[in-house]
């Protein structure tokens, strides 16, 4: 058997086919190598020269099989039998074997049936594939794998990191101005009037790295919206905060908002780049754990945080002010709006303040939170309400854990 590569033993073969043939072959070996007969039994003729095809010639084999004329190389019976048998019997069959040269080179009649699978012992690389045959199953090739998908929806809520801040709550305030950094999430909506000066009229809060939430009456039919501003506390200094400024690349209204009643007042706005959290910006939660889903609240305290106007019809304040307020039952919230025909209060509203203190104009959209644990959640969004502190009118709030499905489903 031969142990050397498969190319060394083709050209060994070759050299031995060539000194049998220079002594004992017939004489019409010696005929030129541009135009030679085939010894197939049809008699057919075959022209080639250096750029000829591939020859299909067919013919029969020493031993009485149909065959096609073909390169040494390409022949794996052929091949075997050189690597597996080398007596003077099976010299001659492969002499007997040869159709003619090509360039010195024997293109031999080739048996159509397959040659057996022989594994060969090699100590060089075999550089030339083998030739392929009928027993060798197909090549396969594993398909490529494709990356997942980018995380939508309720996976882009960062879940581990959203809701604290860096500055201990305040558990009882009205009306002043908070430490710097105790609403990270907090964003301030930029409008440009038409000599290009931008003024903030609404909140808004960030809750994941690219989405903040605000009042749909902020967004609808507000062409002039653009720019979300994080991270700032004083809107008139700048050095005084490390705020950074966003463009609105995309805005969603919720599709059943009603400018009238105010009913599903709530939008998305999507950053055209993602924010970096740090120390004085980060997300908060949403309200997805029983507390905020099952219960009416109702008592419980909620923080509301922005720069609206300190009373009615009054200027805004450039200073970033908070307000605690209590929650009041829907009953009650909906008596005390009765006189108005257009108002709904239902259980996608929450009705905060009881005169005195409240969120104003200016403050639409920013985000009424409540602390839980060590975690601060998103539970509502300023919506509307009468004036401002009016003793008998608490302001009323869109209830985001009621827009959790609504929310999630348009994150990407």
């Amino acid at each position: 058997m031969c142990v050397l590569s498969r190319r060394t033993c083709v050209a060994l073969f070759l050299a031995l086919i060539l000194a049998l043939l220079t002594s004992g072959a017939p004489k019409s070996a010696t005929r030129t190598r541009l135009r030679r007969q085939g010894n197939s039994d049809s008699g057919e003729s075959i022209t080639f020269g250096s750029s000829a095809p591939v020859l299909r010639a067919t013919c029969t084999t020493p031993d009485g099989k149909n065959g096609q004329c073909k390169d040494l190389h390409l022949c794996p019976p052929l091949l075997h039998r050189l690597n597996t048998d080398q007596s003077p019997q099976s010299i001659t069959f492969l002499r007997r074997s040869i159709c003619f040269y090509k360039k010195s080179t024997p293109v031999v009649c080739c048996s159509d049936e397959p040659a057996p699978v022989v594994e060969l012992t090699t100590t060089e690389e075999i550089t030339e594939p083998p030739a392929p045959t009928t027993t060798e199953p197909p090549t396969t090739t594993e398909p490529p794998t494709t990356p997942p998908p980018p995380p939508t929806g309720f996976d882009l809520l960062p879940q581990e990191t959203c809701g604290i801040t860096n500055v201990t709550a305040i558990r009882i305030v009205g009306g002043f101005p908070p430490p710097k950094g105790l609403y990270p999430w907090l964003a301030a909506l930029g409008y440009v009037n038409g000599r290009g000066k931008v003024t903030f009229l609404c909140g808004a809060a960030l809750i994941t790295d690219q989405h903040v939430v605000t009042a749909a009456h902020c967004v609808k039919n507000r062409n002039d919206l653009k720019v979300i501003r994080l991270g700032d506390h004083h809107l008139e200094n700048k050095n005084e905060a490390d705020h950074e400024d966003f463009k609105v690349s995309e805005r969603i209204i919720h599709e059943k908002f009603d400018s009238f009643t105010y009913a599903n007042d709530i939008a998305i706005l999507k950053l055209d780049r993602p924010a970096k959290f740090r120390k004085g910006l980060n997300a908060v939660c949403l309200p997805t754990i029983p507390r905020f889903q099952e219960e009416s609240l109702v008592g419980a305290h909620g923080f509301v945080a922005g720069w609206g106007a300190v009373s009615f019809n009054n200027v805004s304040s450039p200073e970033l002010l908070h307000v605690m307020l209590p929650v009041i039952g829907r009953e009650e919230c909906q008596t005390k709006y009765s006189i108005f025909n257009q108002v709904h209060i239902d259980e996608t509203t929450l009705c905060a303040g009881v005169g005195q203190k409240d969120a104003c104009q200016g403050d639409s959209g920013g985000p009424m939170v409540m602390h839980f644990g060590s975690r601060t959640y998103f539970v509502g969004v300023v919506s509307f309400g009468f004036r401002c502190a009016e003793p008998n009118f608490p302001g009323v709030y869109t209830r985001v854990a009621k827009y959790i499905d609504w929310i999630t489903s348009h994150l990407d």
